[in-house]
């Protein structure tokens, strides 16, 4: 015999017609099936199968508040369900499920309480596995092929040293002053006249030639 839970329990003592709280719910629960329900159990199935976005049986209660009280009941036309159709009401999916299509295709009656302005529960949709993401071969590491060579990067020689010759400017200036020494020593205790008419004999190889010459020699040390 197949089990009956206290949603459906709870259908079942609204189908009766009358207004009711969440504790005589409870109350003729606890009288007609023997079985205990909290008040706490059954105000919290009445807040959601009395909502029409979570619930189609939500079409058909009235709930209003007096005093501290929520009281809830069924429309008269509504009372015309079967228990098992006001229950599949309740259901967002199962075989056991009644929808709204087949409400409006039995009970005419019944569409005017299907308000346009109040949502409907849609049936749950499969969740699709999801989707491994493909990396792309272009982020993928390459790797190089066997004959393939690495690319050769061009060698940057440092510039060359401007060439010097094996010359110091120390060796310029003792060759200089050498020599001026050497000149010196040549001149010393030669008259300067008599070494100029013997070049210009070589030169013009005649002795009586006579050749004046003005001669002005400047020694710097």
């Amino acid at each position: 015999m197949k089990t009956v839970g206290n949603a459906q329990l709870v259908v079942r003592v609204l189908l009766s017609g009358e207004s009711v709280t969440s504790s005589e719910i409870a109350d003729k629960i606890r009288e007609s099936e023997g079985k205990n329900v909290k008040p706490q159990d059954v105000s919290s199935i009445l807040s959601r199968i009395s909502n029409p976005e979570k619930s189609n049986f939500g079409f058909f209660i009235k709930r209003r508040q007096k005093g501290r009280s929520f009281y809830y009941k069924m429309p008269k036309e509504a009372l015309m369900l079967a228990e098992n159709q006001a229950y599949g009401l309740t259901l967002k999916t199962g075989p056991d499920k009644f929808t709204l299509d087949e409400v409006k295709e039995q009970f005419p009656e019944l569409v005017k309480y299907i308000k346009p302005g109040k949502k409907t529960v849609k049936p749950r949709k499969k969740r699709s596995p999801a989707k491994v993401p493909q990396t792309s071969p272009i982020l993928e590491n390459k790797t190089p092929m066997p004959d393939e060579k690495p690319e050769e990067k061009a060698e940057v020689k440092p510039p060359m040293p401007d060439e010097k010759t094996d010359e110091k400017p120390e060796d310029k200036q003792e060759v200089f002053a050498g020599s001026q020494d050497n000149f010196d020593d040549l001149l010393d205790g030669v008259p300067v006249a008599e070494i100029l008419q013997n070049v210009l004999k070589k030169l013009t190889d005649s002795q009586d030639m006579n050749v004046n010459v003005n001669v002005t020699i400047k020694m710097e040390k």
